[in-house]
């Protein structure tokens, strides 16, 4: 899920559906989650509430992405399929407007 990386950014977590969009942002030394799921819980919104975090949905532009949007506080949608095949230019924006 990607916990190891939470002491990165302690005000802001990305949220996003895989593990190799969240290593995206993880090796630009920011906090990412993957929810590892297309249709997560109600769990997984209590289990980020208790972060205490800004949590940023990194979310593909699909059915999928429009139920994990659900548990950001803010969601971004991809332009690409997902975010591990966004360009460089739309990951750095993203960081650089939320992280």
């Amino acid at each position: 899920m990607g916990l190891e990386s939470l002491h990165l950014t302690p005000h802001v977590v990305f949220l996003t559906e895989g593990i190799f969009d969240a290593a995206r942002l993880t090796e630009r030394g920011y906090s990412a989650l993957a929810a590892l799921t297309n249709n997560p819980t109600k769990d997984l919104r209590n289990w980020l509430d208790m972060l205490n975090r800004k949590v940023v949905a990194v979310c593909d532009n699909d059915a999928a992405g429009r139920r994990l949007a659900k548990f950001g506080d803010v969601a971004v949608f991809t332009e690409d399929k997902d975010l591990g095949e966004a360009d460089d230019e739309f990951v750095t924006k993203l960081l650089e407007t939320y992280g």
